[in-house]
């Protein structure tokens, strides 16, 4: 099978990391005891540890490429076995002190854990190198899908979907682990451990540095074949054009390309402005400077990768016209929010620039900015204690809850699936506010139905259906506002902005309130405060955009 490493990669990390947070949550309440204020805090600490050590991470790999592997092993170590010593703990520690542990173990695991999710995306795209868009679509590069094959809806040909598999898999093993074994929770720290040393020897084992060489030569061999394109440059450089691309107008001293309004307004909405130009020295003697080849760059920066597979997935989609692109495609077209986080900050030569001051205060993406810090803190509040809600309230057995974010994990990927079709049909505007009368429905009906929850647990179980779907809506239409207000180059970064403050500040923010008001006040009261968020972040997003 084709790039079998990135799919192992992938399938491991999210064995453990895609099931870790919700049941930690409930070890926290059965088995330390917590009051959900103190699991708010812990779980606030891991989300505020993961927005601060992701970016910091990135540039530690970006500044050290050849010890990518090395590095993400001992971050995943690290994390995993601080999470071990926290059952540890229990039987070495005495209680007085457990509350102490668990924030200990929370920053451990925020710090180092959490940022491999990036990190190995990352890794996976640059294993692929000039093949990096198969990281979500199937078949070859050159190959178009207008209907999804049956190997591609059985997640055979990507890679980014394994990911998705490995979280629904082990989130069910895990539940039933703890469910039906006398070791309880003993079993999903022992499968965790053990995940964990299996990441860290295929990373180890894996080979992540940039492949430059293969990209220098494929550049070298097809010179000759765009030569009549070249045209000289007032800077000393040949830029040699696409053949398919008319609608840049601008190219900056730097290589950057800036579409001017005309250029915004020919295009359809969300289309993508990519850098598919080639640029040579005219020396000789010296070795190529860049080269962009089918939009993946010669120096493999990941942020330049990241924006490089959005872009040219953005024109693989547009070409097909009204066709359904395929499941891998679909999941290329849109970054992962934790990626556009982690490599929030542009690197040198990477073609990739931070919005100056006057555009990241603009009206609109004040607007947007706002939009996603207040559904980042509507999600948060529920997800941080709708376990301990479903065990304790609804007395939902674990083997009910291990098929809660296998739901959610359904939904999520199925709306980003068909989210390009949705904003295409309905417009941007009403998908996304489409995704905010979903995300506040969530609470809602929570606040409403508990009673009937009691007695039909699948019903608060296919509840959870919903918070995929309003996600993926939120993310998608976003990440098409950025497509239409900002330039290639500043996209990218500004994605990570708007991410950083989602599932970044949003989140842990959300997190430490929801065991305050839960203790505090009342479950009930929360679904409503939550239900709030979300009605602020829309009237935030119509105040902005409209």
């Amino acid at each position: 099978m084709a790039y079998l490493t990135p799919k192992l990669l992938l399938f491991v990390l999210h064995a453990v990391l895609g099931s870790v947070g919700f049941y930690l949550t409930l070890f926290y309440r059965q088995s330390l005891h917590l009051s959900l204020t103190a699991i708010g805090i812990a779980v606030a600490i891991s989300a505020f540890g993961n927005l601060l050590a992701g970016p910091f991470w990135t540039i530690i790999i970006e500044r050290y490429p050849s010890h990518h592997g090395q590095l993400l092993a001992v971050m995943m170590l690290t994390g995993t076995m601080s999470i071990v010593a926290l059952r540890l703990a229990v039987d070495l520690v005495d209680p007085q002190y457990w509350q102490l542990a668990s924030y200990l173990s929370a920053v451990c695991y925020g710090v180092f854990a959490l940022p491999c999710c990036a990190l190995a995306d990352y890794a996976v795209l640059k294993i692929l190198g000039s093949n990096s868009i198969l990281y979500g679509k199937t078949g070859t590069p050159s190959r178009f899908e207008p209907w999804p094959s049956f190997n591609s809806f059985l997640f055979l040909g990507s890679q980014a979907v394994y990911g998705y598999v490995s979280k629904a898999l082990c989130f069910l093993l895990v539940g039933f682990l703890i469910e039906n074994t006398t070791g309880g929770f003993d079993s999903a720290f022992y499968l965790w451990a053990l995940s964990a040393i299996l990441f860290t020897t295929l990373c180890l084992a894996t080979d992540v540095a940039p492949d430059d060489k293969s990209a220098q030569e494929f550049a070298e061999s097809s010179v000759d074949s765009f030569q009549p394109l070249l045209k000289d440059n007032v800077y000393g450089n040949n830029y040699a054009y696409h053949p398919f691309e008319d609608q840049l107008s601008y190219i900056s001293e730097e290589g950057s390309i800036h579409p001017t309004l005309d250029d915004l307004e020919r295009r359809p909405s969300g289309t993508s402005f990519a850098p598919t130009y080639r640029t040579f020295s005219n020396n000789p003697n010296t070795h190529m400077h860049r080269v962009l080849t089918g939009f993946d760059s010669l120096h493999h920066t990941s942020t330049a990768i990241v924006r490089d597979i959005h872009v040219k997935a953005s024109f693989i989609i547009d070409d097909m016209e009204n066709q359904v692109p395929s499941l891998g495609l679909a999941l290329s077209h849109i970054p992962a929010a934790d990626v556009v986080m982690s490599g929030l900050f542009p690197f040198v030569n990477d073609d990739n620039e931070m919005p100056p001051m006057r555009v990241i205060f603009a009206t609109k993406i004040l607007g947007l900015s706002f939009m996603m810090l207040l559904t980042g803190i509507s999600f948060s509040l529920v997800n941080t204690v709708l376990p301990i809600y479903l065990r304790e309230v609804i007395n939902a057995p674990i083997t009910w809850l291990a098929f809660l974010r296998p739901t959610g994990l359904l939904t999520e990927v199925l709306t980003f699936w068909m989210s390009k079709r949705i904003i295409d049909k309905l417009g941007t505007t009403v998908a996304v506010s489409l995704g905010h009368l979903i995300l506040m429905a969530r609470p809602i009906i929570f606040y409403c139905f508990s009673q009937v929850f009691m007695r039909f647990k699948a019903l608060a179980i296919a509840t959870e259906c919903l918070q995929g779907a309003s996600y993926a809506l939120l993310w998608a239409g976003t990440v098409n506002y950025i497509d239409i207000f900002l330039p290639v180059e500043q996209r990218s970064p500004m994605h990570g902005l708007l991410a950083l403050l989602q599932i970044g500040f949003g989140n842990a923010f959300g997190a430490l309130m929801s065991g305050i008001f839960y203790d505090q006040l009342s479950a009930s009261t929360l679904f409503l405060i939550a239900t709030g968020c979300g009605a602020a972040s829309m009237v935030s997003l119509f105040v902005s955009i409209i």
